[in-house]
């Protein structure tokens, strides 16, 4: 099947578009930029859509933009920029190709569009729900608390913020790797956030062990991420973690 991501389209599944390189219905490019095909349509925001899309037989995840107001493009173009950038298995990959536009036939608007891994797996929200919201071991809760912070001490690094960590935006593989995603609120780390501790340090020295048990401590500024990291805090049975702010 070939979906056609004009917002216009009389009919943006057609079949008989299968090989097409343009829409028989609407006349706009199908093959975008020459390499992806749009399958499906995976979900619908305020914001844009997700498709699902092959290129050249490997399976990706297209974000399409349908504000088109210069805020709105601007953070996507953000968006683009910094997954590029952050190198690791709990981002999703986006090749230095992955934002383009595209110009639907009779329009002088053009769609923004980033191509990005496809990440297998559900999300957290979804594990919970699987599992009746059971409540899970301290050690799985560790786990989950090591590799995000491992994550964000990778996108603070950079000197980033995500802004939106919640059980909905955290995927996890059917390795056991999570994955962060929606990088669409995605903020620059400014001086007067950072003040004078610098951010990787500060997620480097958020887990540690005292007396046997083990400690999370944030602070005023790791308090910022940790309203979404504390999720896993709240789900763990027989809990020893101990945690505290330091304001």
């Amino acid at each position: 099947m070939t979906y056609c991501i004009n917002p216009h389209c009389p009919k943006p599944v057609d079949a008989v578009n299968a090989n097409n390189f343009i829409c028989r219905n609407c006349g706009s490019e199908i093959l975008l930029q020459g390499r992806y095909r749009v399958l499906k349509q995976l979900g619908q925001g305020g914001f844009g859509n997700t498709f699902e899309v092959d290129e050249c037989g490997k399976t990706k995840v297209l974000k399409v933009l349908t504000e088109n107001n210069p805020k709105a493009i601007e953070l996507f173009q953000q968006e683009a920029k910094v997954l590029s950038q952050l190198k690791s298995a709990g981002i999703p990959k986006v090749e230095p190709h992955g934002y383009f536009t595209v110009l639907p036939k009779n329009s002088s608007v053009p769609l923004h569009c980033l191509a990005m891994e496809k990440i297998e797996g559900v999300n957290l929200e979804q594990w919970m729900e699987f599992r009746n919201y059971q409540r899970i071991s301290e050690a799985q809760a560790l786990n989950w608390l090591k590799q995000l912070v491992e994550i964000l001490a990778l996108v603070h690094a950079h000197q980033y913020f995500h802004r939106d960590i919640k059980p909905q935006n955290i995927m996890l593989r059917p390795s056991g790797q999570l994955v962060l995603i929606d990088f669409g609120a995605v903020r620059q780390v400014t001086t007067t956030i950072r003040r004078e501790i610098p951010i990787p340090e500060l997620f480097h020295k958020a887990i540690h062990h005292q007396n046997n048990k083990t400690v999370i401590r944030y602070t005023s500024q790791t308090f910022l991420h940790w309203d979404g990291l504390l999720f896993f805090c709240s789900q763990v049975k027989n809990p020893s973690i101990k945690k505290f702010m330091t304001l």
